[in-house]
């Protein structure tokens, strides 16, 4: 066993089956999501680009029944966010995927962009940004 899906979201990154990218999250809620995915990348010990997105190598301290529950709810709000947890011999890591309309966002909240802004904010200048 090598990898374990945890949101219900099989698109391509481009494929017929991508979600709209658009974030239903109450604005409210933003600000404790935000906190909970810089509690996430706290634990990211290296990043690596994948075809539609990025790869967080997680350490070994990474809660990760706490971290499937938050990828399900960040897929409920942006379901054009594809998350799989991995596990195999290059250790736990973390994968997002988005259609290229989305890669800007997952470059904000888990790319290198997004520690470098920490509480700062995020490059949207439309929208909402993802929750």
């Amino acid at each position: 066993m090598g990898t374990a899906v945890v949101a219900d979201n099989t698109h391509t990154p481009d494929g017929p089956e991508s979600s709209p990218v658009v974030c239903t999250l109450d604005a409210p809620e933003l600000p404790g999501r935000l906190q909970e995915w810089r509690d996430v990348v706290r634990h990211v010990v290296g990043r690596a680009p994948i075809d539609g997105g990025i790869r967080l190598e997680l350490d070994t301290t990474t809660p990760l029944d706490q971290l499937a529950l938050l990828m399900r709810a960040e897929h409920g709000c942006c379901s054009f966010f594809a998350f799989a947890l991995t596990v195999d011999q290059r250790g736990v890591a973390l994968e997002v995927r988005a259609p290229v309309e989305g890669l800007a966002m997952v470059d904000a909240l888990f790319g290198d962009a997004g520690q470098r802004r920490g509480k700062s904010g995020l490059p949207f200048s439309t929208g909402s940004p993802p929750g």
